[in-house]
């Protein structure tokens, strides 16, 4: 768009201004005369719209059968599966992520650069130049396409994901498309008898509870520093996807506020700091899981245990702990409910079961003036006691099993966590502890991610060897993602995915 701005006059006064130099001229018999003059030309204006382009590569590998004609392995063999760039053998796909650095300008010359050469994703060449929306799957249709999936089988996918042109805000998503029975074999009939029609299918991940296969997956993502598609027990686990099962994973994104989207956090990354970035995470306490029930670590206490029904899969123990900051009176109820032990959900309170606890549920009870509950108390204190919850969210929480390990997640990513939230062990040993922090007022803001950066990502999945028969001709269909907003003017990141808008997804 162009516009040269310069003097404008109509003819009638440019007619008027020559008739008064003439007279002018006449009077004082100077002959011709003009008047100074000068112009200041802007020309070729021009406003363009800037780019938001986000571009993600990954390395998938399977541990599966170790037999290099497998179907789901690409071309190398067992445990590749696919990746992108994926260059191969003479430009053919083999499931190892490569590229042929020599054809690029923004990265070294070091001619055909792999996955197996660095021992993790070649991020040093992944750019906004070499990368390309042109996925290729190798033999499959869909990013993971697995059949005859078995018992000790687990699988792990390293995504990373970069901005071009401008910051802005990313976000991991996952959605249930579809998961069913696919018919009831001998075997899984023999097993139990809860097993549903041979037809069934389900969209919602709350739904179809005799299809096992989604209680029976679990899986975990973290913020891969080293992209090099193993957990370290320095890097944080996403809020809302801890080790769990794949149906609560999924069904942390299903209750997620931005359209099964969970917002990521730039910060989760040693060395970025954007603009908003600082947070004030303050120790709030705990639980321990023992025979006799919760033993509160730090200031606070169990105020309403209801018991669930026996027999009844979904009437099962939900437990409200008060935790109160002793500095400031800060106070938060947490209900704990969901709670699984090999087998089946824990359903009374102070019997033995919750030392056996692999995986449970936890939500922030919110104060009245938000809409949350007031709880009265029914254990240990006096009928009518009300306890109420402070206006605040979690801004971390740290899990401890059997086993001595430890797992944080980083849960301001999610805008200062208030549930529902669903963790566990990935290997299903059981849980022993559960602390938390609270964000303090002003804190937990959304941070954008710069542009020009490459940031990884892992999936994880583990079918456990302790599974059986039941989970037999099951299956599931889901949808992994990533999308991202502008940063620049933008005070709600996620808007356009609940006004369901444009956006730029992966």
């Amino acid at each position: 768009m162009s516009d040269k701005s310069g003097l404008k006059i109509s003819r009638r006064k440019a007619l008027a201004g020559i008739g008064g130099i003439g007279v002018a001229s006449a009077g004082a018999g100077l002959g011709t005369s003009a008047y100074f003059s000068d112009t200041e030309s802007f020309e070729d204006n021009a406003i363009t719209a800037g780019e938001l382009d986000l571009k993600v590569d990954w390395q998938q590998t399977y541990d599966g059968p170790e037999d290099d004609s497998f179907p789901a392995y690409g071309a190398a063999g067992y445990p590749w599966v696919n990746a992108h760039p994926d260059e191969g053998e003479g430009n053919d796909p083999n499931g190892i992520q490569s590229l042929d650095s020599d054809q690029y300008d923004s990265v070294p010359d070091d001619g055909v650069v792999t996955y197996e050469d660095y021992g993790a994703n070649i991020q040093s060449y992944l750019t906004c130049e070499t990368l390309d929306h042109d996925y290729d799957f190798g033999p499959n249709e869909s990013l993971i396409e697995l059949q005859d999936v078995k018992p000790g089988d687990s699988g792990e996918i390293t995504f990373s994901y970069h901005l071009c042109d401008n910051p802005g805000f990313v976000f991991f998503c996952a959605d249930l498309i579809e998961a069913g029975e696919g018919g009831n074999p001998e075997p899984e009939e023999n097993h139990s008898d809860d097993t549903g029609p041979a037809d069934e299918t389900v969209t919602d991940p709350t739904g179809g509870d005799e299809i096992e296969l989604l209680d029976a997956i679990r899986v975990q993502t973290w913020y891969d520093i080293d992209c090099d598609n193993e957990f370290d027990i320095v890097e944080d686990p996403l809020v809302g996807s801890q080790p769990t099962s794949l149906r609560n994973f999924l069904s942390a994104f299903e209750d997620a506020e931005n359209d099964n989207c969970v917002l990521l956090d730039p910060t989760a990354y040693p060395g970025i700091s954007t603009p908003g970035s600082e947070k004030d995470c303050v120790e709030l306490g705990g639980v321990e899981f023992t025979a006799d029930g919760f033993n509160v670590i730090g200031d606070g206490q169990v105020i309403r245990v209801e018991p669930g029904a026996s027999g009844d899969p979904n009437d099962n123990l939900q437990v409200w702990v008060n935790l109160v900051d002793p500095t400031n009176g800060e106070n938060v109820i947490i209900k704990f409910g969901e709670m699984e032990v090999i087998g089946g959900y824990v359903e009374t309170y102070g019997d033995g079961d919750l030392t056996n606890v692999t995986q449970f549920d936890w939500d922030v009870i919110e104060p009245p003036s938000a809409g949350g509950n007031v709880v009265v108390g029914n254990h240990g204190n006096a009928d009518g006691q009300e306890f109420v919850s402070s206006d605040v969210g979690m801004c971390e929480s740290v899990l401890t099993d059997a086993g001595g390990d430890t797992s944080t997640a980083d849960l301001v990513g999610n805008a200062c966590s208030r549930g529902e939230n669903d963790v566990g062990p990935m290997d299903m040993d059981a849980v022993t502890s559960f602390e938390l922090s609270y964000c303090a007022p002003g804190s937990g803001e959304s941070r954008p991610f710069p542009d020009e950066v490459t940031f990884c990502l892992g999936f994880e999945w583990t079918l456990p060897e302790s599974v059986g028969n039941e989970i037999q001709s099951d299956y599931v269909n889901f949808d992994l993602g990533f999308y991202t907003e502008q940063a620049r003017h933008n005070d709600t990141p996620g808007s356009t995915l609940r006004d369901d808008a444009n956006s730029t997804g992966t």
